[in-house]
């Protein structure tokens, strides 16, 4: 927990004093997150500490993040012999349309949605890809977040732009994603930041979303996704183009 259970582990002595830190700061701790697993400590010493927490009002809620498949179900299964306020309420996990889950944590949003958990995604614009600043990649630069964190060519290729899972049912050619979904957004008189976020909130299973902004304009644009809600023909088109359908 670095003072967080993220960097330092989820012991009981770490969730407590963390817990105690955030009541220094704030009346009430709504929501205390574990951000990773933590392999040292036993799940059924983690659950208590977090059962004796809410017990002491110093928090409301718990919730895990970067959790893969197997380790939510540890925490489900220690659940079982402890009171429902340690229960794990939601998992905050990444994903994006273009490279949906990160391979350590695939199938945990399907689990949430199959198991009643909430899951809350971050960075769903795939760190500012799914926007319009990386429509024409060759003019991102110094500045641009893909570009200062060394991280476009990785992400601006023909295999992670054209679709994210391979192959095509089609011989013709599709146009790269991330273009692809723009163009489905302008049709549409969306963004194409507003499009990936409206789309992923209507996921089963999903939750809030925590995407990035570095201006007010940006945070507006991304609170305006809440306000959109796609039709059924909508949402089937999107989900063609990110799965790599064609039509005819």
């Amino acid at each position: 927990m670095g003072c967080t259970p993220a960097w330092s582990g989820s012991s009981a002595a770490n969730a407590e004093g963390c817990a105690r830190a955030e009541r220094a700061a704030f009346t009430s701790a709504d929501l205390l997150y574990f951000h990773r697993f933590d392999p040292t400590t036993p799940v059924e010493e983690s659950l208590a500490a977090v059962e004796d927490l809410v017990r002491q009002d110093l928090v409301r809620y718990f919730a895990v993040s970067n959790f893969t498949v197997d380790q939510l179900a540890l925490y489900a299964a220690a659940e079982t012999h402890l009171s429902l306020r340690c229960r794990v309420l939601a998992v905050q996990n990444q994903w994006d349309m273009v490279q949906g889950e990160s391979a350590a944590c695939r199938g945990v949003l399907e689990y949430a949605a199959r198991c009643g958990l909430v899951f809350v995604a971050y960075s769903p614009l795939a760190r500012g890809l799914l926007t319009e600043r990386y429509l024409e990649p060759g003019r991102a630069g110094s500045g641009d977040r893909l570009v200062d964190e060394g991280a476009l060519a990785n992400l601006a290729t023909p295999q992670t732009m054209a679709t994210r899972v391979a192959p095509a049912r089609s011989a013709r050619p599709s146009p790269p994603l991330v273009r692809a979904l723009a163009d489905l957004a302008h049709g549409w008189g969306l963004p194409l930041s507003q499009l990936a976020l409206a789309y992923m909130l209507g996921l089963p299973g999903v939750g809030p979303a925590i995407p990035s902004a570095s201006s007010v304009a940006q945070l507006e644009e991304n609170a305006g996704a809440g306000r959109v809600t796609l039709s059924a023909e909508q949402r089937e088109r999107v989900r063609a183009v990110v799965e790599g359908e064609q039509a005819g």
